[in-house]
């Protein structure tokens, strides 16, 4: 086996601005909000876990050649060592943290998993992650082998993701967010073709925390499902009446889950603003007080966005002028995380017992109110 020498491993690795945007976002969607204090949950460590098995999985793929060697040090001690130091890390790191897909989907028990993440998982055997847990302890033989395993890894994923059935199935998970984002993109331009201004409201629609009983059931998420879909579609059926959507010209919603508040709506409200009037704010929140008074009675909550503007830099909601290409900007950025952010930048994936609905949007007023 070829023998190098002092090669340095250690990088430090901070997230991209994108991924960070993601996350950020996806904060406000999955942490509990009481009294103004936010409660951080597993789902948001989790759903950083899963994005950097999807990065990791991706470098893996787009490498070449074999990435683990055995090194030495300049005191003479043998070590493994990797052509991509970043992935030796990344890898130590989700063995440290004790990463397996069941852990995850106990965090995660309505979701399906990105294919790249089960592609991790299916070649992270048990005795690899043994063996890269005991590394500081091995002798000179049994690293040899160490690095035998762990090419094989290497190569095994990469011989994988090129095969045709692996393509297919990623191409199938891809394809549904992406069309709904198209399809909510699509109904929002004609909403402001038709309207000069819009006055967007965000939110998001859960119920009460039951800590006692986390929805981990198969049976207890087809029973919240169930009451949730009712209400979602009282809710939206009242909009025509009720006087407190007044003006209200459409919508756009995805269905999200968590272990512990059960299925909830992500939803943005559009309003025809042509007097360029700013909606009052209590009157937004009056909106989120009828979802959880009215609608669940007293067992929903809500998070409303435009009451928590600073709490974001390009936030897409408010007042959009059809001409002003910034604001429609930081909306259809807004859009996207709607769609997508909620499946945890797509890695898991909200599944609806029954292939019921997770995405759905309202139709072009015929006439001018």
């Amino acid at each position: 086996m070829k023998l190098k020498k002092n090669l340095q491993v250690g990088v430090t690795m901070k997230r991209d601005p994108k991924t960070e945007e993601v996350l950020q976002d996806f904060q406000y969607k999955n942490f509990t909000f009481y009294d103004n204090k936010r409660f951080i949950t597993q789902e948001f460590d989790k759903a950083d876990d899963l994005s950097r098995i999807e990065k990791l999985v991706k470098k893996i793929i787009q490498s070449e050649g074999a990435l683990f060697f055995i090194g030495q040090r300049a005191s003479g001690r043998t070590v493994i060592d990797c052509e991509k130091p970043d992935v030796f890390k990344d890898l130590k790191r989700n063995v440290d943290k004790g990463i397996t897909k069941e852990e995850i989907a106990k965090i995660f028990p309505g979701h399906s998993f990105s294919r790249y993440v089960d592609l991790y998982f299916e070649h992270m055997t048990n005795e690899l992650e043994l063996v890269i847990n005991f590394l500081p302890n091995c002798n000179d033989d049994v690293l040899e082998k160490v690095v035998d395993m762990l090419n094989q890894f290497i190569n095994n994923i990469r011989i994988k993701a090129k095969s045709p059935e692996f393509k297919v199935t990623l191409n199938n998970y891809q394809r549904p967010p992406n069309k709904n984002y198209q399809s909510a993109m699509g109904y929002i331009n004609k909403l402001l073709n038709k309207y000069q201004r819009l006055q967007v409201l965000r939110y998001d629609f859960h119920y009460k925390k039951d800590v006692d009983n986390p929805y981990q059931t198969e049976i207890k998420r087809k029973e919240n499902y169930s009451q949730a879909k009712k209400d979602f579609k009282h809710f939206l059926n009242n909009t025509r009446s009720n006087k407190i959507f007044a003006n209200m010209v459409g919508y756009v919603w995805k269905l999200g889950f968590d272990r512990m508040t059960g299925f909830h709506y992500h939803l943005m409200l559009f309003f025809c603003n042509e007097k360029k009037i700013q909606l009052d704010v209590n009157k937004a929140e009056m909106i989120g007080e009828y979802w959880n008074n009215t609608i669940t009675k007293d067992k929903g909550r809500h998070f409303n966005f435009n009451k928590h503007k600073n709490q974001y830099k390009a936030l897409g909601i408010g007042i959009i002028h059809r001409d002003d290409v910034k604001a429609r900007g930081y909306l259809k950025k807004a859009v996207e995380y709607l769609i997508k952010t909620d499946d945890y930048k797509n890695n898991a994936r909200v599944i609806a017992p029954e292939n019921g609905q997770i995405f759905g949007k309202g139709k072009i007023p015929k006439n001018s109110k």
